[in-house]
């Protein structure tokens, strides 16, 4: 993650030239199902009557779960303390016991803990609702349009490569996912196809270096090396 969050931050985004944007994929807001709440509402007031007392499970320091988690904090204005272990696997321990409270997580990753009764979903941060979860409402439906984070595949070239070169890879890129059984694979784990154009691709990147660049300023967050 110390790359893509370099890359998110501009340091090495002018190395690269923009392909397609080929997948993105959602995050969705998970709790401890040793947490009394049911709802963002009561899981929201829940928090506020304990600042500080509840916590969030990440995969490591500036890590998409972490980022994804700190964003909910400052969108619902809640305190909670974050958690870093070394992957999800470490942290599932400690969420069964009830010591770790929150975690955001893709919804294919987490749909095995939701079913053996270790997480509940609340909420896809995100306005899309997940055909894992339907009954989970979208951050855009409760409110919250700013809880929106995804993880994503981008494909780059070296900075300097022909135009043409450029436009070759994204069109082969492009007619790959028209396969509709590769359409299908890919949804049944929570992934969307894109295959965006390359200005597209400059822009979300652009929208994406703005934003988690910010969130990582404001929230002082300090860069693993």
């Amino acid at each position: 993650m110390k790359k893509v969050t370099s890359v998110a931050l501009g340091a090495t985004l002018k190395d690269f030239a923009p392909v397609t944007l080929a997948t993105i994929s959602p995050f969705m807001l998970f709790v401890s199902t040793k947490v009394p709440v049911s709802s963002v509402k009561e899981l929201i007031a829940y928090a506020k009557e304990r600042p500080g007392k509840l916590n969030y499970a990440s995969s490591g320091v500036a890590s998409g779960l972490h980022l994804t988690s700190e964003l909910f904090a400052q969108v619902a204005k809640l305190e909670l303390v974050h958690v870093p272990f070394k992957g999800i696997g470490p942290a599932l321990p400690a969420i069964a016991s009830g010591q770790i409270h929150l975690l955001t997580y893709p919804p294919s990753g987490a749909a095995p803990h939701v079913k053996s009764g270790l997480l509940k979903p609340l909420m896809v941060a995100g306005n899309k609702r997940s055909p894992r979860f339907p009954d989970s409402p979208t951050a855009a439906e409760l409110g919250m349009p700013s809880f929106d984070s995804i993880s994503w595949h981008a494909i780059l070239a070296p900075a300097g490569t022909p135009a043409a070169v450029i436009q070759k890879l994204q069109q082969t890129f492009k007619t790959a996912i028209a396969s509709p059984q590769l359409q299908k694979a890919m949804a049944e784990i929570d992934v969307e196809l894109v295959g965006s154009t390359p200005a597209e691709l400059e822009k979300f990147l652009r929208s994406e270096n703005k934003k988690w660049g910010g969130l990582i300023r404001s929230a002082g967050i300090k860069l693993e090396q």
